[in-house]
């Protein structure tokens, strides 16, 4: 028995198949949110295209602004939904700082914080579909800017 807001709804449900047991473990857990007030009769429907899925996401698009004096946004598309990540570190191939989002999204953004300015970062991006296949970016950098102000003097008349 499933309970609704304000009404009781009796679903039958048969046993899944075990190949698909199987994928279904390996998934991150879901949240279904219902509308309070409202009856629903949902059919459990798992997306056909995820099993047998073994081809890893495709990153394209990375982009980097500079979105502080200590921070860059880093931006990227991927072509399923797909979770987020970025590693980034000052010497190329080790990355000793991780910033990630489990939101399955397709167009990906992340705010990396604490860079010093004048240093270069190298970053590599990955994001990770519905079925669980990873796919990583080439390694790429960009140097956190030092911020210059120039004070211009004020002339009354």
């Amino acid at each position: 028995m499933l309970e609704f807001a304000n009404a009781n709804v009796f679903l039958s449900l048969t046993n899944t198949p075990d190949e698909l047991n199987v994928l279904l473990d390996g998934m991150f857990p879901r949240f279904v949110i219902q509308f309070a007030n409202a009856n629903r009769y949902l059919e459990f429907a798992y997306p056909r295209d995820l099993i047998g899925d073994t081809t890893p996401t495709q990153i394209s698009d990375i982009n980097t602004s500079q979105a502080g004096d200590t921070s860059t946004l880093i931006s990227w598309k991927t072509n399923e939904f797909s979770d987020s990540a970025v590693e980034c570190g000052t010497n190329s191939g080790v990355y000793t700082m991780t910033v990630s989002d489990s939101m399955f999204v397709l167009q990906h953004s992340m705010l990396v914080s604490g860079l010093a300015p004048d240093v270069e970062y190298f970053c590599r991006v990955s994001s990770q579909d519905l079925s669980g296949n990873l796919g990583i970016s080439n390694e790429f950098s960009f140097v956190q800017a030092k911020t210059s102000y120039i004070f211009l003097p004020l002339i009354v008349k």
